[in-house]
């Protein structure tokens, strides 16, 4: 591995975010980095992206989303992103979901719905939209409710008896 330091200007590698940043970097807008020369370790099993494939913006990690999420909304966002199709839409039942991923249906709708807030979802009717990440998490108030909640619909004798 090959590490050296070096010094970027900020402001030409992100002009787009840059305006948002630069009172974090006060007067400095270039700062000294580590730079690591990667290689594959395993180059016979490098992976190969083939359609279909999923992808996450590393802008979830990178600007801090992922640190900002519970661990059962990181877990509802990384399923849905791997079963969204090319627009981001998906269709699975709560249920499977819950599944799926090994998690309560409480801890289900806190996820969606503290999802939903964060403007990183949308949800109606069952049906799923992972959205563009937006520049920083802002929280939302509205949350869109599907037509028919989940307390309108049939619920096993398990669920009842557990409520009771």
């Amino acid at each position: 591995m090959i590490v050296k330091m070096d010094h970027i200007d900020l402001q030409t590698i992100y002009p787009d975010i840059w305006p948002e940043y630069n009172h974090h970097l006060r007067d400095h807008s270039t700062v000294e980095v580590i730079v690591v020369t990667k290689f594959l370790i395993v180059p016979e099993k490098k992976r190969i992206l083939a359609p279909p494939f999923a992808w996450i913006d590393r802008r979830f990690f990178f600007n801090g989303f992922m640190a900002q999420l519970s661990a059962a909304e990181n877990l509802l966002y990384f399923f849905l992103v791997l079963v969204s199709d090319k627009d981001g839409l998906s269709y699975y039942s709560y249920d499977r979901i819950c599944e799926v991923l090994k998690i309560t249906f409480d801890e289900f709708i806190r996820a969606r719905d503290g999802l939903v807030r964060k403007n990183l979802i949308a949800h109606r009717e069952g049906l799923f939209q992972v959205l563009i990440l937006p520049t920083r998490l802002v929280l939302s108030k509205n949350i869109v409710e599907p037509r028919h909640s989940r307390s309108a619909e049939a619920k096993s004798l398990k669920e009842i008896f557990q409520n009771l």
